[in-house]
């Protein structure tokens, strides 16, 4: 079975901007690929930037299909069982005691809680950490854990995947100061609706239109302008 590890992408939901505030499919699928091509592990599909909650299955189905189509789910075709990550975002659910997840049979968690001590509990108990917060990834990485599941990663890819081979590396002033320069990104991009401002700003980056959010979420303002953030993230005209 393929190592869990690196970095893997909580990749947004691209919605046609209509009425019927369709998926587009097309887009999905070219947002994924560009997403492969920057040097992304993998991409976790409909999950909170995903706007999984307002997606049905029978649509999360035919994206899910469309994708492995197009090979990007190779990996897990070749695998014969699909481990399981429990997903710990106490500021949104329920918490996810380390107790709970080290006693099931389970591959580990993605910890969004950043919590002291969290992520060191789990590893020491032999479970596996993707963390789910670009908050000090230089830290955060550097405990221990296997790799990252980054909504930075739709728009600076590239720069996360580079914080990995940093930490890989042992490069601690080039570690510390991209950290610091992804925590400026991130605080970017809560001015509005993540999932919103994730799109415009992916978009800018590779041209596909990502359309807008579904309810509840609300769309970025038609002014926006992505441009300050991409210059944070130095991805503009990449």
């Amino acid at each position: 079975m393929r190592a869990i590890e690196g970095v893997y992408v909580a990749n947004v939901t691209p919605f046609e901007d209509n009425a019927s505030l369709k998926i587009d499919v097309e887009a999905y699928l070219a947002h994924a690929s560009w997403l492969g091509e920057k040097g992304v592990s993998g991409v976790v599909p409909f999950g909170t930037n995903g706007e999984g909650p307002s997606v049905a299955l029978r649509e999360k189905l035919v994206v899910l299909e469309a994708l492995f189509e197009e090979r990007f789910y190779e990996p897990v075709l070749e695998a014969t069982r699909h481990p399981i990550i429990v997903y710990h975002i106490p500021k949104y659910a329920v918490p996810v005691p380390e107790e709970i997840v080290t006693g099931l049979p389970v591959w580990g968690v993605k910890d969004s809680g950043g919590e002291t001590g969290y992520t060191e509990a789990v590893l020491k108990a032999g479970k596996g950490v993707l963390l789910g917060t670009e908050d000090d990834l230089w830290e955060g990485l550097n405990t221990g854990a296997q790799g990252v599941i980054s909504a930075l990663a739709n728009f600076m890819p590239e720069e996360v995947v580079e914080m990995h081979r940093k930490v890989e590396a042992g490069d601690e002033a080039g570690g510390k100061a991209l950290s610091e320069k992804l925590q400026r990104a991130r605080a970017m991009t809560k001015e509005y609706a993540s999932a919103a401002v994730l799109k415009k700003l992916a978009e800018a980056c590779h041209g596909t239109p990502m359309g807008t959010v579904r309810p509840p979420f609300v769309p970025a303002p038609a002014d926006y302008d992505p441009q300050p953030t991409l210059a944070v993230s130095s991805v503009a005209g990449q």
